[in-house]
């Protein structure tokens, strides 16, 4: 018989590295939470301070994408948690339906949380990727790690495309400033070519008219900011995934699932493993990561930097991501600051639970049903509430786990998973 984890099956750097990307995500999800714009140009709502850009800086290299990557590694391990442990109890057969109905009630729990909530959402879309990862389960390490590098590969082409379409279409409005000048006619491809790069601009950098909208939306009643969600999620839940998420959110997961196979998230390794690996992936990703996020700064954040920044993110987030998750380990593995990973062991176990929490608190902060505070507070002023929604959330899951032995939605997801309610009180 199949049954959740038991406490004694948990393995606690695994629950501790969770925690620590559960909280890392929301330094990036708190831009567009609180934030008009794109995330990345921090002068897009005319706040062109040094503080800013700093905060920009340090938050692009230590973080964006870095969190999200570790948080999909984990997700596709508990493929290899899951049926390892069913294996052990002689209930393999049993499984694939016990992951099939996990999935999909991920994704009706992502589903709510992205119309009701907040239209960012991932659970969906781990829940609709977890899908494919099952058939995987059992391949050998390396050739996980070839796929998922194979299937994050995929995104660059795309991404090449993009920027050089970009570089054409700035070329074709620069001939078109200048045959205007000279009181020439222009062709039907200029003119195309004038409004796609209008069109590119304005995505990095939006009219304040268009930033005017946003804030005056975000900063009106629910049922206003439902209605907007309602034209968003379709096209995340559906085109986005197919065309994007689907390779980035599965190629971390297979790679996800060969660290748990080669124990390198259960901190089985050597200490001198962990050096190797965080040394190899700083070299790895550092240099092309600085390299973009100067360029981008020395141009004012053009929007040719910003796209080929994108373009070449994939060389070095998951390097740098995989140096986060050594460096975690060393320190899960020595023994080192026991009262703070034992918290972030709390909110690993409790991720589900607070992954929605901060939508709940950021939302309520920001929207206009709750202090309306979108688009009031500076980029580098956002860390703030970052860092009171991390003491929340830091207490309050591990004050939880003392009475409980779940977070309430890891409880009613588990009793949808298994089909049977689940035990909830007692806790450590």
């Amino acid at each position: 018989m199949i049954v959740p984890a038991e406490k004694g099956e948990r393995i606690n750097s695994v629950d501790v590295l969770r925690g620590f990307a559960l909280l890392g995500i929301l330094t990036m999800n708190i831009l567009a939470f609180g934030l008009p714009g794109p995330y990345y140009n921090p002068v897009a709502v005319g706040t062109a301070t040094n503080a800013n850009s700093l905060t920009w800086a340090v938050v692009q290299v230590s973080c964006d994408g870095k969190m999200r990557a570790l948080f999909s590694m984990l997700f596709g391990g508990s493929v290899v948690l899951m049926t390892s442990r069913a294996r052990a109890r002689g209930a393999e057969a049993e499984i694939a339906d016990i992951w099939l109905r996990r999935s999909m009630w991920l994704m009706a729990i992502g589903a709510a949380h992205a119309w009701l909530l907040w239209d960012g959402d991932i659970l969906f879309t781990y829940g609709l990727a977890g899908l494919f990862l099952y058939p995987f389960r059992k391949l050998r390490p390396a050739l996980l790690v070839l796929l998922g590098a194979l299937l994050l590969a995929t995104l660059i082409p795309k991404a090449a495309s993009d920027v050089m379409a970009a570089r054409i279409h700035r070329a074709e409005a620069e001939i078109a400033e200048a045959a205007k000048g000279a009181g020439l006619e222009l062709t039907d491809d200029l003119k195309d070519g004038v409004e796609a790069w209008k069109n590119t601009v304005e995505a990095n950098a939006p009219p304040r008219q268009k930033l005017d909208k946003d804030i005056k939306l975000y900063r009106s009643g629910y049922l206003a900011i439902l209605a907007n969600r309602a034209h968003d999620v379709p096209d995340r839940e559906s085109l986005s995934f197919y065309t994007v998420v689907f390779s980035d959110s599965v190629g971390m997961m297979l790679i996800g699932m060969a660290m748990l196979r080669l124990g390198v998230f259960s901190a089985a390794r050597s200490v001198r493993f962990y050096v190797t690996m965080a040394a190899c992936g700083l070299t790895v990703g550092l240099p092309v990561l600085v390299h973009d996020t100067r360029q981008m700064w020395v141009s004012n954040f053009d929007v040719i930097a910003a796209m080929t920044y994108h373009m070449r993110e994939e060389l070095s987030r998951g390097p740098i991501a995989l140096a986060w998750a050594a460096m975690v380990m060393i320190v899960c593995k020595q023994q080192w600051l026991p009262r703070v990973t034992a918290r972030l062991a709390a909110v690993g176990q409790t991720a589900l639970t607070n992954y929605v929490m901060q939508t709940v608190l950021c939302t309520t902060l920001f929207y206009g049903y709750g202090l309306g505070l979108y688009g009031q507070l500076e980029r580098y002023q956002l860390y703030g509430v970052v860092a009171g929604v991390w003491a929340v959330q830091i207490t309050a899951s591990s004050l939880w786990l003392r009475w409980f032995r779940y977070g309430p939605l890891e409880w009613m997801w588990r009793s949808l998973t298994y089909w049977e309610m689940q035990p909830f009180r007692g806790g450590s």
